[in-house]
Order: structure tokens, then sequence, then C-alpha cells
């Protein structure tokens, strides 16, 4: 698969590609540090980039945001789930694309 992935990179951005160190992120599934998995990336020379070991379940694209969402619901107090969950998304809502975290996530390994 990482094969494809590579041959797909070379015809999309040739030029890109020169550079030959690819960023790459995972997370930490046992397929994806399997022995075999590690040693493609390596024979690719993909420059891997850590999932977190202190949170597994986000990537290095959400820290951007939820450190954003803390600062706007610090001191807040709720009567309700459903308030919360309303001031979420009201509060997603109002981030352009730029502020979610896509041009973070991007950046990340340069």
């Amino acid at each position: 698969m990482l094969i494809k992935v590579r041959n797909a990179i070379r015809k999309k951005r040739r030029s890109e590609f020169r550079r030959k160190v690819v960023p790459f992120h995972q997370d930490n599934a046992r397929p994806h540090v399997s022995m075999m998995t590690v040693w493609s990336l390596y024979k690719l020379e993909w420059d891997l980039i850590q999932h977190p070991p202190y949170s597994p379940d986000m990537a290095p694209s959400d820290f951007y945001l939820f450190s954003h969402l803390q600062i706007h619901l610090d001191g807040a107090i709720f009567d309700s789930n459903e308030e919360v969950i309303n001031d979420v998304h009201l509060f997603l809502d109002s981030r352009s694309s730029s502020q979610k975290g896509s041009k973070s996530c991007q950046n990340v390994g340069k």
C-alpha cells in the first residue's frame, strides 16, 4: 500500500518529490508499527511524524484547534449538555477553514 501511495505522490507532485523525504503521519495501531511497516517506511526514506504518546487519540492537527476551543470555553458555565454542544458548534462554525488547523497540519514535519 505504501508503494502505491509513493507512486501516486510521484505522479501528481513530480517537482516536490525530488526532495525525497516525505513527511508521513500515522497512529500507533499495531499494524502501523509492525516490523514490515517500519521497514517499508525506512526503505522509502519517509520522515515518520510520531503520534504524541501522551494523547494517542489526537493527531498533531488537533492541537491547534483545541487550544483555541479551551480558551473560548474557559470560565463558561452551562446548565445542560445541549448548551455545551451548541456553544461548541457555534465556535466551530465561526472559524474559517484556515483557522481549523489545516494550515498547521500542512506545516508539520517541514
